[in-house]
């Protein structure tokens, strides 16, 4: 995978570019603005010239010279004339006169011209009146002068000899109409001079400037974009979970208060962190008791119920001796002794029954002890959920200023963008780096989201574990009623049971006097019957409200499992994040 440039990297690219860019813009700028002042300069000289001189010219003279060859008065004045111009101006290499006729393509007609030019005239066969060539500056300097009307200057040129600007002075006759023109050849060599002291002085000038500048530019580009290297660093170490990490801020500019920023919103997301497994762990501690307290309740009820169907078999033992007592007592005319005997393992029957039913009170009164204690468990773990709870909502308020922090950025990004565009191209350096930072703001918004649905996800298992833990208080209460009312059913037994212990003792102290209270007894033993069978419908009740007991211990045990296990999650959750 092809390796991507820094931001930093780009941006000293860029601004050395724009740099460069602006240097040669301005070096080019100042070549062309100084050309043009030398190139008026010259022109302006060479137009004084051609009117000093082209004043002076007969018009007549001109028209005659054109009609004769180079050996007629009037040519040889013109020639005169000619030798003067250069003589008294050491600027001007030669003059002429040419007819305004274009023919043959780029040929104009030869009217005149000086001595020098005569000679080699002469040698090549060129004759007054013959057509001349002229290169394409002095073609289109004619155009240009038979539309204005006026005096035209050509580009400037080089050539073997020199540099050199030709001006052209319109001749016109009696009609108005322009026939020919007079022209004159001045050097420009100072135009070429100054050209080349310019392209020096950009180079042993301007160039060192503009590398003491880019050197600047680099230098101050990566000390100002230092604590972006530094944000980068601590985001590397916040997406990797560890919170301990504290930033240098060594500027108050907008990437110093950020860096600020980011390491208050670092400091309160780890004590927000810090808080979280604290409470975790009491969760985890607490949902343990809860575990151990349900567990323990499970085996206690097991024995409660255990208990309860040895006395109801031994109500039902109780329910079948007082039948046999009945029959019993039917023939106790003549079974006294029998009477007797059965009363005192009547007697001993009550007795245990009356231990029994002590034993299930003590039994009764534990389990609601239990039960009070699993209720305040569950209390604690409620308002330490809730208080969970109210720390995800903290999570949430400070993900939205990092939000808020993200939108910031990323208008401060498009705000940087618009400003760009408007700068056009010495702009696009910004442009650039406001892009960079909308996609900075970019990840640090996804970033938040991604924290932001964690937080929701612990929030929607924290409501879960208080609908459970309130699940397990109804139980529980439920639980604490049945206990109560299984205890109010024990005292009524036992108070049977003291009654019938107390009446079984009086049968045996008046043995001796059943024979002659044979109706009391019977009257009684049916009283007996009738208590026993409500004793036995009281036991079943009490069955049942056991079992029913036993399912609230079993739903309270899941309860407090799914408890422990939420506990557990929590606390994986927050070991990813490192915090002091």
């Amino acid at each position: 995978m092809r390796r991507t440039k820094s931001f930093i990297f780009r941006n000293i690219f860029i601004s050395v570019a724009i740099s460069v860019f602006i240097g040669a813009v301005i070096s080019f700028s100042s070549y062309q603005v100084i050309s043009d002042i030398l190139k008026n300069d010259i022109s302006k000289e060479a137009n004084n010239i051609v009117h000093t001189w082209g004043t002076e010219l007969d018009i007549a003279e001109v028209k005659e010279a054109m009609k004769e060859d180079y050996d007629s008065p009037a040519q040889q004045k013109l020639i005169s004339f000619f030798d003067q111009i250069s003589k008294n101006n050491n600027k001007v290499a030669q003059a002429y006169i040419f007819s305004t006729k274009i023919v043959d393509g780029n040929n104009t007609p030869l009217i005149g011209a000086p001595s020098h030019l005569v000679e080699v005239l002469k040698e090549e066969g060129v004759k007054v009146g013959d057509p001349f060539p002229q290169p394409d500056r002095i073609i289109a300097a004619i155009n240009e002068m038979m539309e204005t009307k006026t005096t035209v200057a050509s580009e400037i040129y080089n050539d073997d000899i020199g540099t050199w600007i030709s001006e052209l002075y319109p001749l016109t006759d009696n009609n108005g109409e322009i026939f020919a023109y007079f022209g004159v050849d001045v050097s420009a060599e100072l135009f070429h001079t100054s050209q080349v002291k310019l392209t020096k002085m950009a180079l042993f000038v301007l160039l060192p400037g503009l590398i003491l500048i880019i050197l600047f530019q680099i230098f101050y580009t990566r000390k100002s974009f230092k604590p972006l290297n530094e944000l980068l660093r601590g985001l590397n170490e916040v997406g990797n979970g560890n919170l301990q990490v504290n930033l240098k801020v060594e500027k108050d500019d907008e990437l110093g208060q950020i860096v600020a920023l980011f390491n208050k919103v670092i400091h309160n997301m780890q004590q927000m962190i810090f808080k979280i497994k604290e409470t975790s762990a009491e969760i985890n501690h607490a949902s343990a008791i809860l575990h151990q307290s349900a567990e323990q309740t499970g085996k206690n009820s097991v024995q409660v119920a255990h208990d309860v169907q040895v006395m109801n078999d031994g109500m039902n033992s109780q329910e079948e001796s007082i039948s046999n007592t009945v029959l019993a007592i039917e023939e106790v005319a003549t079974a006294i002794q029998t009477i007797a005997g059965n009363s005192q393992d009547v007697s001993t029957s009550s007795i245990e029954m009356d231990e029994i039913t002590r034993e299930g009170s003590q039994s009764i009164k534990r389990l609601i002890e239990q039960m009070d204690s699993i209720n305040q468990s569950f209390a604690d773990i409620t308002s330490a959920i809730t208080q969970l709870k109210g720390r995800s909502q903290s999570i949430n308020d400070f993900l939205t200023i990092i939000g808020s922090i993200a939108d910031q950025t990323n208008l401060l990004a498009l705000n940087a963008a618009i400003e760009a565009a408007r700068a056009g191209e010495a702009g696009k350096g910004f442009s650039v780096v406001a892009e960079e930072v909308k996609k900075l703001a970019e990840e640090s918004r996804r970033s938040t989201d991604m924290i932001a649905n964690i937080i929701k996800e612990i929030q929607t298992e924290t409501d879960n574990a208080v609908s459970f833990i309130e699940l397990g208080n109804k139980e529980i209460a439920q639980g604490i009623s049945i206990g109560k009312d299984t205890d109010e059913i024990f005292g009524q037994i036992q108070t049977y049971t003291n009654q019938v212990s107390q009446n079984i003792s009086e049968v045996s102290a008046s043995s001796q006097q059943i024979s002659a209270s044979t109706e009391e007894i019977t009257a009684t033993s049916q009283q007996l019957e009738n208590i026993s069978a409500k004793n036995a419908t009281i036991s079943g009740s009490l069955n049942l409200k056991i079992q029913e007991q036993e399912g609230s211990v079993k739903n309270i045990y899941h309860a407090s499992d799914n408890l422990h296990q939420l506990s557990d999650e929590l606390e994986k959750l927050v070991e990813n994040f490192k915090v002091e």
